[in-house]
């Protein structure tokens, strides 16, 4: 007997020494486990997850419930608002080939205590499940009925035939004017309507317009109408009285004008003859000037040019200023010195070249192509002396803009190296480099980041086949290490250049070193200087002065009143990155006569001259700044001289208050503050300070019943956020626990004087669309509005998580459906001890919102069966033990079972840092840099494992996916939306799973050739917080 239970025991002990765990999911996630089989059919009689959806419509199932996976026979189940527990459909995933008395995805009455009773494949195990779900009882959700009919009611493209007019549109009333010669008893409008509407007059049909015509349209539901008023006028015969320069350039040039109040400046090109400029312009209506169209004249000096109105009672005087338009780049094409036939190594604002030893760096001839305009301090031909950096200074044709550059000659000193010894090419692995071999010099200019102590050569060397026939092997290349010789490995060996250092070319003839072909060389690393920055002067302002100075070009430009002392000016202004100026921000100055202000780059290689000019002369501007009615809450509309207010019908015309602010200095012929009649339109004269500008505007007040029917806001008052409305639309989601759509309170805000039939204040019932009509204060228009409740999506914010485990295999779960690598990594972690770092999926107080994210990262695993990486990864779905002796990468099994609702958008917010080394399998460098793994899927049919996912017999189940490109490192939390890519509809009654998997390292479980690629960066962490999922 004793026997007996020692074998038993010692059985025991074997089966449990003799599994072996790897995992490796998604690149992390493999298990392999050797020991005890078991032959007889499955004992398990066990419900591995369930979750609960509610029926939405025909078409649309919603999840209402986490996924649970039940650690007990009893459960209670809460399910959210929208579900009818009287047709609650239960989602389940049993063990293998076990069986239930009811079916997933079938609706049952759960407002009672409910048994699911599981069997296992062997029938020897029989469970039941008790399901006690919170009753919640609002009426099923019946589906959202879509509008077959158009609810729009309007007159579109609206025209006269035979007649081209500009209309004025004010909601439904339109108005135009015509000629005089023409006939308004015999047009012909012409319009089309909303599809499906219908007007009470037809399109093409003659018209007596002496008076309006009004058009009823009303829209295909028939619930919806607007009515249009259409006015034709002949053009008042009244004259204009505004004298004003709108347009202004000369024919010679395209460059446009710049008008600052009665000045025009007019830029042309610096080759320009001054003296013939043809000048073309545009006057406002029926205004004269003295000033030639098309004539062509001379412009040297600033020219006056008074313009007079049509009614004469207003008249301006401009002034014509030319400048001649000077480039602002200053270009340097191209260097180079008489006799190097090699370009030079361009670096930021350096110019390097590489000459051979023996050259007389202290007499060489540059030679310097600039672009158009741009001079430099170099004379052409001269001889200088390069044994020290020379400074060449490029300057723009302007004068305003320079550019600084270094040119430097490097000799190279070391020897020719013998031919049998000659390098061919020299770099670095994964890293940029620009190298010039010099004889026995090699120079490596790599990016300012780079880590030169730890840096892998790889090379090329000149090889002659009749060498090798000669006895001679192949090229192999060598350095000194602690004072010992050691081969470089090409790609392989890391090497320090943080100091030149010596490298050789070695040989062996007949299998002895040939010392006498060796090439000697000398390798030198430098990193290369970042982009210089810009020298700007930007946001220039003066404290206690409330205009803003005007830029053209490099010159500020600023007209203050004459009481503004100029000798004691305090700018404020901010400059580029790193910049400096000759001028502080805060600092008094004297600005009575210009002031030139010095801006230098970051080094210096960027350097700007700004002018700024200030005057104290009377102002040339006449405009009304603002305007405004004391007694009318509307704002008017100022457009040109054109002042137009629209007042409701309570508002007496006869004492109106106007308020306004005219340009400084400036003099109206009404005055502020002070009421006055405005039954008809009235004119106000502005008159510039300087008297050179004078602006006639005319004020006119509408006093009428509304036209609008809008609907402008809309929200409930049980809920925090407002509706959104799109067109005719308001849609509304309610958040999870919250309340029911049969008692919504609706508050909203209407269009000044309209009317709604929705009750404002008193609770109604949002469970179906609703219907809410808005008709305008002169009952011509009526807009129907639907609201509807949009179907909420599913958002992870990683808030809740569950301990799993004991000990030091112990980790945290996040709730919602999540399986991690952390399954299989705690397996290998209690047998092997390793990964040392564990758990790989954490979760993090570093979130984008709330408390937590997830953190999951690619750690070292240790060569554990050959496998060096361990990739976190993170995903919906479930890790099946029952299978992981037969088909261990059978054991991740990706998705959730998943309702008919259509995802349309992956969102969510990330952060990523990839490892500094990329590895394979083996652990050996790969050339590369980690990529993190944020995708989706949808698909149809029972789990599926990743190398299933990617097998060509299960592309057709594969019914969408979204995938995040490009996966580049962020620093900082970054938002992403990606859109699922479908392949083909949904099918009514497929059964579907749905997955989002996360992984730090892309390629750690990529499946090619059946096999998982196990590549990765030690080091890599992806951080994931606020994953949702649009539903549509």
């Amino acid at each position: 007997m004793v026997r007996l239970l020692q074998s038993i025991v010692s059985h025991r002990i074997q089966c449990l020494l003799g599994a072996l765990v790897l995992v490796a999911l998604l690149g992390s996630f493999t298990l392999a486990l050797w020991g005890c089989k078991d032959e007889t059919k499955n004992y398990e009689a066990e419900i591995v997850n369930i979750h609960f959806a509610t029926r939405m419509g025909g078409d649309t199932v919603v999840l209402v419930s986490d996924t649970i996976r039940p650690a007990t026979t009893q459960l209670d189940v809460t399910v959210g608002y929208q579900a009818d527990v009287r047709h609650l459909i239960p989602v389940f995933t049993l063990s293998d080939r076990a069986r239930a008395d009811c079916r997933s995805g079938q609706a049952y009455d759960f407002s009672q205590p409910f048994a699911i009773t599981v069997t296992s494949e062997d029938g020897h195990n029989v469970r039941s499940y008790v399901f006690r779900v919170n009753a919640l009882d609002p009426p099923p959700l019946p589906p959202v009925p879509q509008d077959t009919v158009n609810s729009e009611a309007q007159l579109l493209n609206l025209r006269l035939k035979e007649l081209e007019v500009e209309w004025e549109q004010r909601g439904a009333r339109y108005s135009t004017e015509v000629a005089d010669k023409v006939d308004l008893t015999s047009l012909t409008p012409l319009f089309e309507l909303s599809k499906g509407a219908k007007a009470d007059y037809e399109s093409g049909t003659p018209y007596d317009f002496t008076d309006p015509l009004i058009i009823r349209v009303t829209a295909e539901d028939g619930l919806s109408a607007s009515t249009y008023r259409i006015s034709v006028r002949h053009k008042p015969k009244e004259l204009s009285p505004n004298a004003e320069i709108t347009f202004f350039r000369f024919v010679e040039t395209e460059l446009k004008a710049v008008f600052e109040g009665s000045t025009i400046i007019c830029p042309v090109e610096a080759t320009r003859d001054l003296k013939k400029l043809t000048p073309v312009y545009r006057l406002s209506k029926g205004a004269t000037c003295d000033l030639e169209q098309a004539e062509t004249g001379d412009f040297t000096k600033p020219r006056k040019v008074v313009v007079v109105s049509e009614d004469g009672s207003a008249r301006s005087i401009y002034t014509v200023v030319v400048e001649r338009k000077y480039r602002s780049e200053p270009r340097l094409e191209k260097v180079s010195l008489e006799g190097i036939e090699r370009e030079p190594l361009e670096d930021g604002g350096i110019r390097r070249f590489i000459v051979p030893k023996g050259t007389a760096v202290d007499a060489l001839i540059p030679k310097v192509k600039l672009g158009l305009g741009s001079t430099c301090n170099w004379r052409e031909g001269e001889l200088r002396d390069f044994t020290e950096p020379q400074r060449l200074v490029v300057t723009s044709e302007d004068g305003d803009h320079q550019r600084v550059y270094s040119v430097e000659v490097v000799v190279g000193d070391m020897g020719v190296p013998k031919k049998r010894g000659t390098l061919t090419s020299f770099g670095f692995k994964d890293v940029q480099c620009e190298t010039v071999i010099e004889a026995g010099n090699v120079y490596c200019y790599v990016p300012p980041d780079t880590d030169l102590k730890t840096l892998i050569p790889t090379f090329t060397i000149k090889e002659n086949p009749m060498d090798q026939k000669l006895g001679y092997s192949t090229g192999e290349l060598w350095h000194k290490l602690n004072g010992k010789d050691q081969q470089i490995k090409n790609g392989e060996t890391v090497v320090d250049f943080s100091e030149p250092h010596g490298v050789q070319v070695w040989r062996k003839y007949w299998g002895i070193p040939a010392v006498a072909d060796v090439g000697y060389y000398m390798v030198t690393v430098r990193p290369k200087q970042d982009a210089d920055g810009r020298a700007e002067l930007k946001n220039l302002t003066f404290s206690g002065v409330d205009e803003k100075p005007v830029l053209r070009g490099l010159t500020y430009s600023l007209n203050v009143a004459p009481s503004v002392d100029r000798t004691k000016m305090v700018p404020t202004f901010q400059l580029s990155d790193g910049a400096t100026a000759n001028i502080e921000p805060g600092k008094v100055y004297d600005l009575s006569k210009p002031l030139t202000v010095q801006v230098t780059s970051r080094r210096g290689t960027v350097q700007n001259r700004y002018i700024i000019q200030v005057s104290a002369q009377a102002n040339n501007q006449a405009e009304v700044v603002s305007f405004r009615f004391r007694e009318i809450a509307a704002v008017p509309v100022i457009r040109g001289t054109s002042i137009s207010c629209f007042a409701g019908s309570g508002v007496d015309l006869s004492a109106l208050t106007p308020e306004f602010t005219l340009s400084r200095g400036a003099t109206g012929s009404l005055e502020s503050g002070v009421p006055l009649s405005f039954a008809t339109p009235v004119r106000m004269k502005v008159t510039s300070e300087d008297r050179t500008i004078t602006r006639i505007y005319t004020i006119r007040v509408e006093q009428r019943l509304n036209y609008e029917a809008e609907l402008l806001s809309f929200r409930f008052r049980e809920l925090e956020d407002a509706c959104t409305i799109d067109g005719s639309t308001v849609r509304f989601t309610i958040p999870q626990g919250g309340p029911l759509p049969t008692a919504l309170t609706p508050v909203y805000t209407l269009s000044a004087g309209a009317t709604c039939d929705l009750p404002m204040g008193q609770p109604v019932d949002f469970t179906n669309p609703v219907k809410v009509r808005v008709t305008s204060e002169d009952k011509a228009t009526t807009k129907v509005y639907t609201v509807i409740r949009e179907v909420p999506g599913l958002v992870y914010d990683f808030e809740s998580w569950d301990r799993v485990g004991s000990g030091s295999t112990a980790y945290e779960n996040p709730r919602g459906g999540w399986t991690s690598s952390n399954v299989g990594m705690a397996v290998s972690k209690e047998i092997t001890n390793r990964p040392a770092e564990f758990p790989v999926v954490t979760k993090t107080t570093d979130a984008h919102s709330g408390s937590y994210a997830a953190e999951i990262k690619t750690v070292e695993l240790g060569g554990i069966s050959g496998i060096s990486i361990a990739a976190g990864a993170l995903f919906l779905g479930t890790f099946d033990g029952s299978v992981v002796m037969n088909n261990p990468l059978a054991a991740p099994r990706f998705g959730i079972p998943w309702s008919g609702a259509r995802p349309v958008l992956l969102k969510g917010w990330y952060k990523y840092k990839p490892g500094k080394k990329l590895v394979n399998k083996k652990g050996n460098t790969v050339d590369g840099t980690d990529e993190l793994s944020v995708w989706a899927v949808l698909y149809s049919g029972a789990q599926m494992n990743a190398r299933e996912l990617d097998e060509p017999q299960n592309e057709g189940r594969i019914i969408a996916k979204a995938v995040l490109t490009p996966s580049v490192p962020r620093g900082d939390y970054t938002e992403f939306s990606v859109p699922f890519v479908y392949k083909r509809d949904l099918k009514p009654g497929e059964k579907l799973q749905f997955s989002i998997i996360l992984s730090s390292s892309a390629r750690g479980g990529k499946i090619v050739n059946g096999e998982a690629e196990y590549i990765g960066a030690v080091g890599s962490v992806l951080t994931v917080d606020d994953l949702e999922i649009t539903l549509r």
